[in-house]
Order: C-alpha cells, then structure tokens, then sequence
C-alpha cells in the first residue's frame, strides 16, 4: 500500500473518531440538559407546595380574625408563587383588615391583572373603597366582579354595588341591585337590611320592616336593623312596638352613633 493510501485510511479514521467524540459529546449535553430540567420541574413543583401550605396556614389565620399573623406565611407564600391570584387576594385581606390600605389595594388590583375574571378580587377591592366611602370608584369595580357569569357569591357583590348606588343617590338602580341579590340568595341577609333600609327612606315601609324583619332573623344582634325597625314602626304608628326596637337597638349599641339615636328617639317616647 502507498504512502497516499495510507495517509486517507488515517485520516478517515481521525474522522470517524471525531464524529463519535461529538456524538458522545451531544449525547452528554441531552443527557445533562434533561436532568437540569427535572431537577427544575421538581424544585418548581417542591415551591408550589410550600406555597400552597404557606397559603393555607395563613387562610387559617384569617379565618380566625387574626391578620397580623396570617401575613408572615402569606409573605412567603407570594414569594414562592409571585402570580398566583388567591394568594395575593388573601394578602389583600390580611392587610385591608390591618388597615393597610394602599398595600390591600395594590395586592387586590395585582390578583385582578393577573386573572382578570377573578371576581372574589374585583369585590374585594370594591367592598374595600366602599369602607373608605369612595363610591364613585367603587361603581365600576364592583360592575367587572358581576361580569364573570361563574362567580358563585354574586350576591355579595350585587349588595355592595346596590349601596354604592345608594349613597350615590341612585335609589332606582340601587333597589334594582338588592332586589337582583335577594333573587339569587333569599337568604342572604345583607341584602334585606340594606333594601329596608333604601325603602324606608323612600317612604314604603310596610315592606321596609317586612325587609328588615327577614333580615333580623339572621342578623339579630345588628342595632342597625333595630332603628331602623323602629323608624319604620313609629312611622305607622306603632308606638309600643317601636318604643322595644329602639330599647334593642340602645342595648346592642349603647356607645356608637347608632345605639346614641336610638336612645334619643327612645326619650321622646317616654
């Protein structure tokens, strides 16, 4: 064999041995490129579980009125999972019932970006500037949670509008609202108290203490219902009657505003 035959036979052999070399190679970069994406997989779903438990014991503390401690656990919950909705409604909560209220509301509207459809959020955030007496900018945000046909407690929402409307002095469309609420959940108390007492400033109250009545049911220790009760009772002349509604009304509520007027119509009557 010739010098020139030998010299291409070693080449060609340099080439094979270089193409397995990168195959190896490639087959060892897949290899690696697959671990480091399992092991992300499972770190990632190892921090959605840690923020689920997180996210859950700080529920826990919310439910029991306590937002104080629900907001170390819910803090971590949001750092593990930055974007998920009902972990920032959650924090919204625990800092609106703090009375932290710019952070609850950038929480609320960092939920609602995210899951636009996220109706709970959109009432919270709504029901919040009711709190604060922003009716005006409670309107359009109370009308996005209503727009989720799925949202399961509309009635909650159709109640917070309906008193923004009210306040607003847009009594029609406010009755309207309750009216919407109590068709979709009777038993819903809020409703009934707020339609009696819309009713009872227009002047219809027979059906203003049938209102109130039903929600009184529920709500009996609300010194609210109780005045307005006796408002209503006095209106139709039912003196004795609502001589007892205020007396229930001052019990329940003898330091604030409420129990104070019902003790002054309460000395009128005596």
């Amino acid at each position: 064999m010739d010098r020139l035959s030998l010299t291409l036979q070693s080449r060609e052999s340099s080439r094979r041995k270089l193409y397995r070399r990168r195959l190896v190679c490639q087959a060892a970069a897949v290899f690696l490129l697959a671990a480091l994406a399992a092991g992300c997989s499972q770190s990632q779903e190892a921090g959605q579980k840690d923020a689920q438990a997180a996210y859950k014991l700080g529920v826990a503390f919310l439910t029991e009125g306590r937002p104080g401690p629900a907001l170390g656990p819910l803090t971590t919950a949001e750092t593990l999972a930055p974007d998920d909705p009902e972990i920032l409604n959650a924090l919204g909560i625990a800092y609106w019932q703090r009375r932290e209220l710019g952070m609850a509301e950038q929480k609320f509207k960092k939920a609602v970006a995210v899951k636009p459809d996220y109706s709970e959020a959109w009432n919270n955030l709504g029901a919040m500037y009711v709190d604060q007496g922003r009716y005006q900018e409670a309107v359009p945000i109370l009308e996005n949670a209503l727009k989720n046909l799925l949202y399961g407690t509309q009635e909650r929402a159709l109640t917070n509008l309906g008193w923004c409307l009210f306040k607003l002095g847009r009594l029609g469309e406010a009755e309207r609202r309750f009216r919407d609420a109590i068709e979709i959940a009777p038993r819903f108390p809020l409703s009934r108290k707020l339609l009696g007492i819309l009713l009872k400033e227009k002047g219809d109250c027979t059906e203003a203490l049938t209102q109130l009545d039903e929600a009184a049911r529920t709500l009996s220790g609300d010194a609210e219902i109780q005045l307005n009760r006796g408002l209503c009772l006095l209106s139709l002349g039912k003196r004795p009657s609502a001589k007892e509604a205020f007396q229930r009304a001052w019990q329940l509520a003898p330091g604030n505003e409420v129990g104070q007027l019902a003790k002054s119509y309460l000395d009128r009557l005596e």
